[in-house]
Parts: structure tokens; sequence; C-alpha cells
């Protein structure tokens, strides 16, 4: 990680009341608020907070068989960027990736970013996009 950009993410995760470490999970709305508050880009912070992940999309993948149904809806209403193609391009678990999608689980930041490039979106343009349509309600 480059010195000043860890030196920024580490105040604010500081300023934010929050214990950085090793193990600790960065949320996607926190990831969002370190590119903006630090003067960054989402590429430079994506680079150096996740230098040791690969964010590289599958080249090869093999999509899960639907029944007729599935292959119908899918047709008539999802476009090319199928659930079954997000999965098996960004190489998320099948799992987390309902998770995500239908349950209550909170996407983290690299999950975000691989998503946009399965779907041909710049980092950070979906990201942008739901910080700001689902704001984080502060508790009182």
């Amino acid at each position: 990680m480059n010195g000043l950009l860890s030196w920024k993410i580490s105040k604010y995760l500081y300023l934010s009341n929050t214990v950085y470490h090793k193990n600790y999970v960065l949320g996607s709305y926190s990831f969002y608020n370190i590119a903006i508050n630090t003067g960054d880009t989402i590429k430079n912070v994506r680079n150096a907070v996740y230098s040791d992940r690969s964010l590289e999309l599958k080249k090869k993948y093999k999509l899960e068989k639907r029944t007729n149904l599935g292959v119908f809806m899918r047709e008539k209403s999802e476009g090319g960027n199928t659930f079954e193609k997000i999965q098996a391009r960004t190489g998320i678990e099948k799992q987390r990736l309902i998770n995500i999608y239908f349950n209550t689980g909170a996407t983290e930041p690299y999950e975000f970013l691989l998503i946009e490039k399965a779907v041909g979106k710049k980092p950070g343009e979906m990201m942008k996009a739901y910080v700001e349509k689902y704001p984080v309600k502060k508790s009182k």
C-alpha cells in the first residue's frame, strides 16, 4: 500500500471510531467514503486496499443449467448480465451471491468492484449510485 494513501485510510478509519487491524472487514460505504474523503479515486483506493486480491474476471466459465422457465425469464427480463454469468465471471461463490442479491448479506467492496467489472462499468460507478440511493441510516 502506498504510504500516503495507507496513512489516509488509517486516519479515516481512526476518525470513524473504527479499529483498523489486519482482519478488519471494510464495508462498501466505508470504502467509498475513504475514496471520496481522501480526494482519491476508487481505482487507486482499490489498488491500495486490495493489493493482495485478484480482481480479474474469469475468461473461461460455464453457466449453471436452468429450467425452460429459467431460460425464458433470462431471455425476457435479465438481458446479458444474468445472475449466473456474474457469478461465473467474478468467481463469487453462488451462496454468497444469493446472500448479497436476496438476503441480508452486505457486499464487500471487492465484490462490488468485481460485479461492476463483470457488467462493464467503471470502478466505483455502481458503488457510487448505490451509496447515494441507499444511504446508511444513522442510529439514534
